[in-house]
């Protein structure tokens, strides 16, 4: 029994796009950051902490939502602490 999860898709879509616009944000410098914050970003470039967000939150958001919109047996399930029907 295969069922699409819509309402993941959304949301894992969603995040990804977040992740994809901070991420041009930071690039284009249309994001203005303090010192403060670019101090905190790892070798004060803004750059790098786009090449993260993308990595880290955009690709596997991107790939959650192809999985839930697939409906791929992983996304079936919510995981080992649910209970199963």
């Amino acid at each position: 029994m295969s069922a699409r999860r819509p309402a993941l898709g959304i949301y894992a879509g969603s995040l990804a796009l977040a992740a994809y616009a901070g991420a041009a944000g930071l690039v284009t410098g249309s994001l203005k950051l303090s010192t403060e914050l670019v101090g905190r970003i790892p070798f004060d470039s803004p750059a790098f902490g786009a090449i993260a967000l993308c990595v880290l939150v955009g690709l596997p958001a991107t790939a959650l939502m192809v999985m839930a919109w697939r409906a791929h047996p992983l996304t079936l399930h919510g995981g080992p602490w649910t209970a199963s029907c």
